[in-house]
């Protein structure tokens, strides 16, 4: 039987790799943000006098923003650099949702 230390010794080596590290972060604190402006976005719209209607068309725009975002991503990085797009992606969706916000 093995012991958690040992188990755990592989994840301990990815994350001694700067550049893996430093992905894991950035898209921790990427998802960390989705889910903020996810748990924000009932609110600020009730609070502004929207119905439900309103805020089942955001979340459907969410939703086909995200995929449509993925695959355009997606056709880019094929042709770019994917460090580029992945940063450029994540800045403009950001921004998108500061200015919903």
């Amino acid at each position: 039987m093995t012991s958690l230390i040992e188990r755990a010794q592989p994840y301990r080596n990815a994350l001694r790799v700067s550049p893996f590290r430093k992905l894991l972060i950035g898209q921790s604190l990427s998802m960390a943000g989705d889910a903020v402006c996810l748990a924000a976005l009932p609110v600020a719209l009730i609070r502004t006098g929207f119905g439900v209607e309103v805020f089942g068309f955001v979340m459907a725009a969410v939703g086909v923003g995200t995929i449509f975002g993925a695959c355009l991503g997606g056709m880019l990085a094929d042709r770019r650099s994917p460090k580029r797009i992945l940063m450029g992606t994540d800045v403009l969706r950001g921004r998108c949702k500061s200015e919903l916000l």
